[in-house]
């Protein structure tokens, strides 16, 4: 934890530090990357970086575990990215996830995590009507 406090109150992280600090703070790791003027170069090294530096470091990245969202903000017509390859397979593209308990959509709305936790809610509340009524 101390080391996670450290770096991040640092300006810059450097790359390899970014890898080393992820994997020691959580099992889930995101990567994110910002696409510009049409232009998704950065964005696919920064997945070959990743990937590099697992093959470095022994890991192995589980492809069939790993999801690509794009949220594009645009009010211009749909554009089109290729897709994501990691060791020569390509990552399923998806409209929504579910990162540490949160539903994360493209469009970057709420809904579908707040129908997810009033479902909950409603089953919970059944079962706690259920076990009341039995008493």
């Amino acid at each position: 934890e101390d080391d996670f406090a450290d770096a991040t109150s640092n300006e810059k992280l450097e790359r390899r530090d970014w890898y080393e600090l992820s994997q020691e703070v959580a099992d889930d790791t995101i990567v994110m990357g910002l696409i510009s003027d049409n232009d998704e170069r950065a964005y696919l090294e920064e997945i070959k970086h990743l990937e590099n530096w697992c093959q470095e470091n022994n890991l192995l990245l589980n492809v069939s575990k790993t999801k690509e969202l794009i949220v594009d903000c645009s009010k211009k017509q749909e554009r089109h990215y290729q897709p994501v390859r990691i060791s020569g397979t390509t990552v399923e593209r998806v409209d929504s996830f579910r990162y540490l308990g949160v539903h994360i959509s493209q469009d970057l709305s709420w809904s579908r995590h707040t129908n997810s936790l009033a479902k909950k809610a409603r089953q919970r509340l059944y079962h706690l009507r259920y076990f009341t009524a039995l008493q």
